[in-house]
């Protein structure tokens, strides 16, 4: 579930309360003033459910519902003293922050290489493109070398015979 800082700081407080008691806790356990001094909201009951959702969803406490009334309550379980003292929420909340911060630079320089790979591919299929030009300059380059020479040798050829003639 998603949480913001705010909720970390709720949930922290929600956590160190069910530790302190022995009982199933409700939204009535709590007054608006512990809220307030929090997050300068007010805190409702589905509010309240939401963040006990929470809770329950990452392990670190047992919702119990009464049958009479329509009361929900959370209590602690084998976890939940384990997980305030590692920093419970707000820890929770800042791993993720920075996880996100890590993701996101990951995927920045992602990007980066794909431009650089593109742009390293255009720059090779240039440099194929001059190579393949001059490779067909070196072929016509090499046949009027072939033909310079075999011009040469015939008039080599043509000049002894007639220096042989005139002898």
């Amino acid at each position: 579930m998603e949480m913001d800082k705010n909720d970390a700081k709720v949930l922290d407080l929600i956590v160190e309360k069910i530790i302190s008691t022995k009982e199933p806790i409700s939204f009535n356990d709590f007054n608006e003033v512990e809220f307030l001094s929090i997050t300068d909201m007010k805190l409702d009951e589905t509010e309240f459910r939401r963040l006990i959702d929470i809770i329950s969803s990452e392990g670190v406490g047992k919702i119990t519902a009464y049958q009479f009334d329509s009361e929900t309550t959370i209590q602690k379980n084998e976890n939940t003293a384990k997980f305030n003292k590692r920093g419970g929420f707000t820890k929770l909340y800042q791993d993720e922050l920075e996880r996100k911060e890590k993701e996101e630079e990951r995927e920045k320089l992602e990007i980066d290489l794909a431009k650089s790979n593109i742009e390293a591919n255009e720059l090779n299929k240039s440099i194929a493109d001059k190579n393949d030009k001059n490779e067909r300059k070196n072929t016509i380059g090499m046949w009027v070398n072939i033909t310079t020479g075999v011009i040469n040798i015939l008039l080599i050829a043509i000049q002894i015979l007639l220096s042989l003639q005139k002898s």
